[in-house]
């Protein structure tokens, strides 16, 4: 058994005196013997009525093993396990004297220094023998950071290095003294408390027992809800805010991205107090850095919130961008005075019930989820908030936190993830748009590949309109006014199976090229003039030539055959030096017709002079020159295919035939 007390050392082997109903007792005086007696009675009835109580819980949950051990070891007592004992009294030692005091304990202003300075708890645990296992000392909390003595030897500390740079206000921690330190009868646990202003500085009661059990079954949980959820929060909230900020910056029209990337990380960045052990600033930066980025996170929240009803106008969320640049000053000035960051935080007793209000209202007219969800999230911060101002006055347990820090990392999260669902969201909502604009995109490709199949269809009649059409126009005319000889048909119905065969010949062939097109025109020709009087000569440099539309080849053999014509049939020429060459260098095509004959004559056949030639060359952007005399005429063409496709202008169709 172990008590904690202060008391003179009883006889060895008794139990100590100074026990009370929690196992502590006060620091004794100078009692008398009455006095003394009485306490050690009520001290050795609770101790039994304890030790009934435990072993009646050990008989229910272990009556059989107990049953063997009773059999097997006859007359051997059962040694009760050392329990875990807390202490709820101290002796403080400070500025102002020496004191008894009950923990939990906040200190006042005047017992440390104006800047900062140590203070020293003294609690007296009483051992009636010396422990036949490890014992631990856990510190539930104390501010803002502290290390353990037990009997004058150094046993641990809540942090390595020096107290003045630990924050250790949010971290409980278990020392384990060594064996030899504890001693039977009393032991004197100094705990040497480095404190500050504007702070709750203390020490909360301490508890005494087994290390091990100290250490899983008190100090596993603490830690793991004092720091680590803590933790886990905030760095999610520091995800979620980079991806937040990531969008904002690409979705500038939706400034909701922004402000929320900005509360998750000043959220977190307010967290700095829970996840560091050691600063490497002074306090006032540090204090101003937590207490600052606590304030600006939770003003930029409410108009966060009310983004996501399209209710924060430009106006007022530049009435609260300006509020929270004013208190950051103002916070620094005050050095980190608690009342004066009561006093910024309380406009947000009034703007945070009306902002609720109005989404509550917006939210029943609405009945959207994510309306419910923000409403929700108004409201628990909203009540865990006011917990948390009167926290900041010292109105609150010295033990209990800051519940707005678990919330509002809850909140974040949560808002995080709506954000996220929304984005996804649109991104469905614009994929699905996309996919409809694409299929829009493929129908209308389809019909303008319908509208220029039909345009080249009826380019291609077009060509056989201004062709063979106008010489059976010409025979029709001839036929009627029977002005047509034998032998003037014949050559007619030559010239309507050329003119039908280049046509076919350049428009039916797909992979027919300009040096192909030019070849079968060559030969076209030969055949024709084989009894003629006529020589041509030809020379077709056209190998580099690039890949061109039909309807330009087209365009540019009916140019050349038109030239022929006039060549054979009017000029009366003896030879007709035909030149098609294609320059690499400046992407020009030209085609040079030169005979040695009379010169065209005033007035040709319909569909045979230079204006369908100029009319040809206009359609392919071409330029055309003619020269003509009584020695000969040229025809010189020039055509730009450096980029080797051409856009054919349309023209509007003859009248019928």
């Amino acid at each position: 058994m172990m008590n904690v007390a202060c008391a003179r050392k009883s006889a060895p082997g008794t139990p100590s005196t100074g026990g009370t109903g929690s196992g502590v007792g006060p620091v004794c005086g100078d009692d008398g013997p009455t006095v003394v007696a009485g306490k050690a009675a009520a001290g050795l009835g609770w101790a039994a009525l304890r030790a009934k109580a435990r072993v009646a819980r050990a008989w229910v949950a272990h009556c059989l093993v107990l049953a063997w051990v009773l059999l097997s070891v006859p007359g051997a007592a059962a040694q009760p396990v050392a329990s875990i004992t807390t202490a709820t009294r101290a002796e403080l030692f400070s500025r102002q004297g020496q004191r008894q005091v009950n923990l939990p304990h906040v200190l006042a202003p005047e017992d440390f220094a104006a800047n900062g300075g140590r203070v020293r708890y003294r609690v007296t645990v009483d051992l009636a023998q010396l422990p036949a296992e490890r014992l631990g000392i856990l510190v539930r909390k104390l501010n803002l950071s502290g290390q353990v003595s037990l009997n004058g030897h150094w046993v641990g500390a809540c942090g390595s290095g020096d107290l003045e740079r630990l924050i250790c206000h949010y971290r409980s921690f278990v020392v384990e003294p060594a064996p030899v330190l504890w001693r039977q009868g009393r032991n004197d646990i100094d705990i040497e408390v480095y404190a500050i202003p504007h702070l709750a500085n203390g020490l909360a009661p301490l508890e005494i027992g087994p290390a091990d059990e100290l250490l899983v079954e008190r100090m596993r949980w603490r830690m793991f809800w004092q720091v680590e959820v803590v933790r886990g929060l905030t760095w999610l909230s520091v995800l979620l805010g980079v991806i937040a900020l990531c969008v904002g910056l690409i979705m500038r029209r939706d400034p909701v991205y922004l402000w929320f990337g900005c509360v998750a990380l000043t959220y977190a960045l307010s967290n700095i107090n829970v996840l560091v052990i050691r600063r490497e600033v002074d306090m006032q930066t540090f204090g101003w850095i937590v207490f600052s980025t606590r304030l600006v996170s939770i003003f930029m929240l409410i108009p966060s919130l009310l983004m996501l009803f399209d209710k924060a106008p430009r106006t007022a969320r530049r009435v609260c961008a300006a509020y929270v640049l004013l208190a950051l000053p103002v916070i620094w000035w005050s050095g980190n005075n608690n009342l004066v960051v009561m006093a910024l935080y309380a406009p947000l007793l009034v703007l945070a019930p009306m902002a609720a209000w109005q989404m509550l209202r917006w939210t029943w007219q609405s009945r959207l989820p994510r309306h419910l969800a923000s409403t929700g999230m108004a409201l628990a911060l909203l009540a865990i908030g006011v917990h948390d101002w009167l926290r900041i006055g010292g109105q609150t347990h010295y033990e209990s936190v800051y519940y707005v820090t678990y919330a509002y990392g809850m909140v974040m999260v949560l808002f995080g993830s709506l954000l996220i669902g929304l984005l996804a969201s649109s991104l469905n909502q614009s994929r699905s748009m996309t996919l409809e604009a694409h299929q829009r995109l493929l129908a209308l490709e389809v019909e303008k590949t319908k509208f220029e199949e039909r345009e080249r269809i009826l380019q291609d009649l077009q060509d056989l309109h201004d062709g063979f059409g106008s010489q059976l126009s010409s025979a029709r005319f001839a036929a009627e006014h029977r002005s047509f000889t034998q032998h003037q048909l014949r050559d007619l119905l030559a010239e309507c199976m050329a003119d039908l065969y280049l046509v076919i010949d350049t428009l039916g062939n797909h992979d027919n090229s300009l040096a192909d097109a030019f070849a079968d025109l060559r030969f076209r020709t030969s055949q024709r003039v084989v009894q003629g009087a006529t020589a041509f000569h030809w020379s077709l440099q056209l190998q580099a030539a690039p890949a061109l539309q039909k309807a330009f080849i087209l365009q540019v053999l009916r140019i050349a055959q038109e030239a022929l014509n006039n060549a054979m049939k009017h000029a009366q020429a003896r030879n007709v030096w035909v030149r098609v060459h294609c320059d690499t260098s400046t992407g020009m095509v030209e085609l040079l017709v030169q005979d040695d004959g009379i010169g065209l004559a005033p007035a040709t056949p319909v569909g045979s002079g230079l204006a369908s030639m100029q009319r040809r060359a206009n359609r392919i952007g071409a330029s055309i020159s003619t020269q003509t005399s009584a020695n000969g005429t040229t025809i010189h063409l020039r055509a730009n295919v450096a980029d080797g496709v051409l856009q054919i202008k349309s023209t509007q169709p003859h009248a019928p035939w």
